[in-house]
């Protein structure tokens, strides 16, 4: 089993805030469990990860734009390049984009 977690960059108005961090884990099959944690309420998936904020015209072919959460479980990309990338996740409205940077991906085996 492989635990993740994504810690969050504070706020650009609120220096002093430490978002929560969200945790994934992922069994021995490769399924990753829903996110547990953050401060955003229920969702069910974390979809991948983006460079940009606004997801309007962003190129999800591009890997210098998007990554699939499946890369980061498989180790194709590491932690450390995620860092100021925005986290993408399903909840119960649909996909939405977190609007917090992320500061630290930790992932242990």
């Amino acid at each position: 089993m492989t635990a993740i977690t994504i810690r969050y960059e504070s706020p650009k108005d609120d220096l002093f805030k430490i978002p929560r961090p969200h945790r994934i884990t992922i069994d021995s099959d490769g399924t990753a469990s829903p996110p547990v944690g953050g401060e955003i309420g229920v969702v069910t998936e974390l979809l991948g990860f983006s460079r940009r904020l606004d997801q309007s015209t962003l190129d999800f072919a591009n890997k210098r734009e998007w990554r699939e959460a499946s890369e980061l479980y498989d180790g194709d990309v590491q932690p450390a390049d995620l860092k100021g990338w925005y986290p993408a996740f399903v909840g119960p409205g649909g996909p939405f984009t977190y609007n917090v940077k992320i500061k630290q991906i930790e992932v242990f085996q």
